[in-house]
């Protein structure tokens, strides 16, 4: 991840979508705010609340790279969350991963153990479905 930085959601929300084609069997770009959007959705239909939120981009923007800690607390060091990227360069696919994040040491250093893990090139009809 070259020339990564933190951004806020209004940050991504300005990110231009770039043109995707017209034939399906060409390069789809899937908006970043539709990703966040579905997956947030998603964790508010099944009553689990997001207790903090992180995204980065790096190539102006073309990647994202997010990840949502949740209020499913397993213990004391353990809690669920969701981990996510995507590009509109075509360097990245479409990536969900759900897992525990695991605290290692108190110097907030974490460990994901994924459980789930969904992949998609930007081909085709795309439609992001949601399974964790």
């Amino acid at each position: 991840m070259t020339n990564t930085q933190f951004q806020t959601i209004e940050d991504i929300r300005a990110i231009e979508v770039p043109w995707s084609g017209e034939s399906m069997r060409q390069y789809q770009a899937v908006p970043h705010m539709t990703l966040i959007d579905n997956i947030k959705e998603e964790l508010d239909r099944r009553n689990i609340g997001i207790v903090k939120e992180t995204y980065k981009t790096a190539r102006d923007g073309q990647q994202l790279y997010g990840s949502f800690l949740t209020d499913m607390n397993v213990d004391e060091e353990m809690s669920a969350a969701i981990h996510f990227t995507n590009s509109y360069d075509k360097t990245k696919r479409l990536e969900i991963r759900s897992g525990a994040i695991i605290k290692v040491c108190t110097n907030g250093m974490m460990r994901m153990s994924p459980t789930t893990a969904t992949s998609r090139k930007h081909v085709g009809a795309i439609n992001i479905e949601l399974a964790f």
